[in-house]
């Protein structure tokens, strides 16, 4: 049974599309409470120290308690179908605990009201950080899924640093995508 710590997030800090000039954005520093036009799930928070010098920051949980949390940002293109995007935040996973279980990244319109976790949601993209192998040789890896299908997997110990780390994500026009963590 996967272990009751989970961490799940639906989309982060900054979000900025490519698709056209005029296409939506994101940005926050979670310093002045939950951003307009983000929805929190769960046991997610917006805190006001915790994050990079102690700044604000988003907390899908603590690392104390179990559950899963999130945070789904309003469609940023009004319906316009997203052909590239670049997504960048910094993401910290801690180091308290029993490793598991991780977070993932979602683009998709469909994403569940609540439940997000390390696993993913929704019929779009999944990048799952995940870091509990609920198999053998199943984790710590970064994997990504189309429809809900894996599509691409690496193996990757390194999820569980204890500090923030920078994540990139970007899929190109040409549907290739770079996950940097």
């Amino acid at each position: 049974m996967r272990s009751t710590k989970r961490l799940a997030i639906a989309a982060l800090a900054l979000l900025t599309s490519l698709a056209c000039a005029d296409a939506g954005s994101f940005t926050s520093d979670f310093n002045s409470g939950p951003p307009s036009g983000a929805t929190l799930q769960d046991s997610a928070v917006v805190a006001n120290d915790g994050g990079i010098d102690n700044s604000g920051c988003l907390k899908l949980i603590d690392e104390f308690t179990s559950g899963t949390g999130g945070v789904v940002l309003d469609d940023l293109d009004g319906g316009t179908a997203i052909v590239s995007f670049t997504a960048t935040f910094k993401a910290l996973i801690g180091s308290i605990g029993n490793g598991a279980d991780g977070l993932s990244f979602n683009l998709a319109a469909d994403l569940p009201s609540s439940g997000l976790n390390e696993e993913g949601g929704g019929t779009g993209l999944t990048v799952s950080f995940d870091t509990y192998a609920n198999t053998v040789g199943e984790a710590p890896s970064i994997d990504v899924k189309v429809g809900g299908t894996q599509v691409a997997s690496a193996f990757f110990p390194g999820l569980r640093p204890g500090r923030y780390v920078d994540v990139r994500v970007q899929l190109k026009p040409d549907n290739t995508l770079t996950v940097v963590y």
